[in-house]
């Protein structure tokens, strides 16, 4: 019999380009505060936002607030302003958790949003605690209000639950709040989470969708599919299966779930009709469940995004459509902004292989499918933030996979991309990313072949990760891992890292986040990992990135060359940070960085004094040269109108001009010898008397050297003092530990400022509290001649905030990079022209 858990692959579509108004983070965030404020605007003096703090009757009475709807306000106001981040300390929060504590409380809706409110508040072993008896009242409240007969058995109805219709609207909030209890200490019987399976996959329609209050075999008076009953179906069998499925102990392949697969189909399809706010909640929910970026062809995170920022009022809140009211409308948008812009932590990689015949076919991939979910709760429990995860595949360009700081591979086979993909794992992590892989039961033909990957891509070989590798001690200690781990690194952070044995992807699959497994070895290491790769705290909300690409519509006239000193070493250990450091120059700074290999000793590197400015031509001249560009006819239509004649001059003076700068931008870059070069690695090392002879005639010729130590490797910096001391003998006056002070060209130069200096949180736990940049500069001639960095550069031009590196912030390692070539390299008057299209 085939297990039906859920398989996603038919689900990953290649990433599309967003539209140029597409929401910003900062948009968002923005229209959360919105949101927040003006919900705390309408709570009353009693901490609730019901128009009277006593409930009357049970009648279905939503438009005064009443009966069965009674509290449903407070639960889901609470709930919207702490998912968004609002702390339960704060005096307005408190009134509110205190009015849920005691209202009458009994329509199954409201009391499956208070369980929203008892789930984000028990934190703690203490939380859990003090919460106990809420959680167990309402745990038992819905489990004995279940319909347990008829057309109904297993859902709910209006009022108290009981009832003979058909409400897939009321149950997927009784399910909600079950989940919710149960992740807060409640207890729910496997064998109601089967019968609530059995229902579901009963009321599915063929085509994939469920209705509101019709099935199949049961006609009522809403007989459509609808987005948001469709969303509450396939949201309702996640949660079923993650309560009903979970070791996979056996091989079994990929599994999958059809019912999900044909309803999250049928949403894909459907997605246009996607027409309310309690419909964008409902699409939110199974979005993160399943980890997909698209339904079809839509991103939804921003589609939804871009409709709840151009639809919010100016006072904060979003008009009011069936079936809600104008809070329950804001509440919905602020908890689908919220909760699914939260930090994508990990992707996990949907990917090909080819049989022995060299066709491609589908690996097995995702033989344990909810592994990096619980992972993912789990870790985001220990940090106390909301995280999500998503399913990516290689047909999409390389950037595109930074989502997440982690692409994860699982399985069991050997591993054989392509070409092409090859290329994109490789940028992928030369832009900053980590590849995490897990062989599913231990397999040795997957780890194997994984590490032969990873050494023909970078050229480094695998090792068993050191005890004292940080990724041993972020958050958790694990002190005595039943995980083998191997990592490859550049020598300044781990590039890949392999589980290669003791399959800690099958605890991933078979332990939810509050139970006793949980709180195993296996998941420690793998929220450790996320943190290593993150630097503990710098969680980027989903749409921000460290990628930076050139904006392909700026075209600037005006190139600097910089030399990166190739030598017999680690001399590249951080190629990608080069590239996006000239996407920043070509975007923001007017100017196109020419980053040139050069071996070193060869000759290549040669330095001229700056040649004196190519002479232009006057105004008159100009105007001379433009006047003849103008057809005749359209001189002699001027009839001697100086103005109309100057109408028609001045665009041939700008394309004149235009075509004079880029000209002779282009003939200094082609004079111009490198007045920057750089030089950086991870070991020891030794350059040879030609090597330094030819470093020697560059300095004196007047360019600059920069040397920094990848990673803040100490023994780079030995070899690198001792190469200083021998290209600057007479050295006495500028010793290695005497730093250029704060007001330096460096640091004040003009345009370009930098304010503040920032480390990583490693180098602070090394060198203490540092606030001042530790930058040596080495004069000759008056002038600075070499910047000597013993903390990191190059990593942080890469801008992923790894740990366990030595060195400066991406900001800041950028902002120094930046300005030590920018002061070297001082603009003509002809070349700082950029042009946008």
């Amino acid at each position: 019999m085939r297990l039906r858990i859920f398989a996603i692959g038919a689900m990953v579509i290649p990433l599309l380009v967003l539209p140029a108004s597409a929401a910003t983070p900062e948009e968002i965030s923005k229209a959360i505060d919105k949101g927040v404020a003006y919900i705390y605007a309408q709570q009353k003096a009693g901490g609730h936002w019901e128009s009277s703090d006593k409930r009357v009757g049970l009648a279905h009475d939503w438009g005064n607030q009443q009966g069965d709807t009674f509290g449903g306000f407070t639960a889901l106001s609470t709930y919207a302003l702490l998912a968004a981040g609002e702390s339960p300390q704060d005096k307005r929060l408190v009134a509110a958790i205190d009015f849920l504590k005691h209202a009458d409380v009994v329509g199954i809706y409201c009391v499956g949003l208070r369980a929203q409110v008892w789930h984000l508040l028990a934190i703690s072993p203490k939380d859990r605690a003090e919460l106990a008896q809420y959680v167990a009242s309402d745990t038992q409240r819905i489990l004995s209000h279940v319909n347990v007969s008829g057309d109904n058995r297993g859902l709910w109805e209006y009022g108290t639950g009981k009832g003979n219709r058909v409400d897939h609207s009321v149950s997927q909030y009784a399910i909600l709040g079950l989940w919710a209890l149960q992740e807060a200490g409640g207890r729910v019987d496997v064998r109601y989470w089967r019968i609530f399976d059995d229902v579901w996959r009963k009321d599915q329609f063929p085509d994939g969708g469920w209705a509101y209050n019709t099935t199949p075999t049961h006609k009522d008076n809403q007989p459509n599919e609808t987005t948001s009953m469709t969303a509450a179906g396939v949201a309702t069998l996640f949660i079923i299966q993650d309560n009903v499925f979970s070791d996979l102990g056996e091989h079994r392949g990929n599994v999958s779930n059809p019912n999900i697969e044909n309803g999250l189909k049928w949403i894909s399809d459907h997605f246009n009709q996607v027409d309310n706010n309690y419909s964008w909640y409902g699409i939110e929910r199974i979005g993160v469940a399943a980890g997909v970026k698209y339904f079809g062809t839509t991103d939804w995170f921003q589609a939804g995004a871009d409709h709840l920022i151009a639809s919010q009022k100016p006072d904060g809140h979003w008009d009011a459509s069936f079936p809600g009211t104008e809070l329950s409308n804001t509440c919905f948008a602020v908890l689908f902004l919220s909760r699914g812009k939260a930090p994508i932590t990990i992707n996990k990689l949907h990917y090909q292989i080819s049989d022995k015949s060299g066709k491609p076919t589908e690996a097995d991939w995702n033989e344990r499918p909810r592994d990096v979910a619980n992972l993912t709760k789990w870790t985001g429990a220990q940090i106390e933030s909301n995280l999500n995860w998503q399913v990516v595949n290689l047909q999409v360009k390389p950037e595109e996979l930074r989502d997440a700081p982690i692409l994860y591979l699982s399985g069991d086979q050997e591993l054989n991309f392509t070409e092409a993909e090859e290329q994109t794992l490789k940028t992928f992590i030369e832009e900053g990313g980590m590849i995490l892989a897990n062989a599913d039961y231990s397999s040795p033909a997957f780890g194997d072949s994984f590490q032969k990957l990873g050494t023909r891509l970078f050229g480094y070989e695998f090792r068993e990760l050191p005890a004292s590798s940080p990724i041993f001690t972020e958050q958790a200690h694990v002190k005595h891992s039943r995980t083998r781990v191997l990592a490859m690194s550049n020598g300044i952070r781990e590039m890949m890292v392999l589980l290669v044995s003791g399959d800690p992807a099958r605890v991933w699959q078979s332990a939810s986040a509050n139970s006793a497994m949980a709180k195993s070895e296996p998941f420690e290491l793998g929220a450790n990992i996320f943190l290593y790769a993150v630097d503990k705290n710098n969680l980027e909300e989903r749409g921000q990135t460290n990628v930076v690409l050139p904006n392909p519509g700026i075209r600037n006239s005006r190139t600097i060359k910089v030399a990166r000193l190739k030598y017999r070493g680690n001399w590249d250990p951080e190629p990608g940070g080069w590239v996006r450091l000239a996407a920043i120059f070509h975007n923001q700074l007017h100017a196109d960085l020419d980053v040139k290999t050069v071996n070193l000793g060869k000759g290549e590197l040669t330095a001229l004094p700056p040649s004196a400015p190519i002479a232009r031509p006057s105004a008159d001249e100009i105007r001379k040269l433009a006047f003849k560009r103008i057809p005749p006819d359209q001189v002699l239509a001027t009839e001697g109108d100086q103005a109309k004649l100057n109408a028609l001059l001045q665009p041939k003076i700008a394309e004149v001009e235009k075509e004079m700068d880029a000209a002779a931008a282009a003939r200094l870059a082609a004079l111009a010898q490198f007045r920057v070069a750089h030089l950086t690695g991870t070991t020891t090392f030794q350059l040879g008397d030609d090597q330094i002879e030819e470093l020697h005639k560059f300095i004196d010729n007047g360019g600059t050297l920069i040397i920094d130590c990848g990673g803040g490797s100490s023994q780079f910096a030995d070899s690198a003092t001792a190469l200083l001391k021998s290209l600057f003998p007479d050295n006495s006056n500028n010793p290695m530990d005497q730093y250029l002070p704060p007001d330096d060209p460096i640091y004040t130069l003009a345009g370009s400022p930098i304010m503040t200096v920032t480390y990583r949180t490693y180098a602070h736990v090394v060198m203490g509290n540092l606030r001042t940049g530790h930058i040596v500069g080495i004069t000759q001639n008056r002038r600075v001649a070499a910047y000597f960095s013993q903390e990191d550069l190059s990593a942080g031009l890469v801008g992923q905030p790894t740990d366990g590196i030595i060195g400066y912030t991406p900001q800041s390692a950028t902002d120094i990079m930046r300005n030590m070539i920018l002061h070297n390299n001082p603009p003509t008057p002809s070349a700082s022209v950029s042009v946008h299209k």
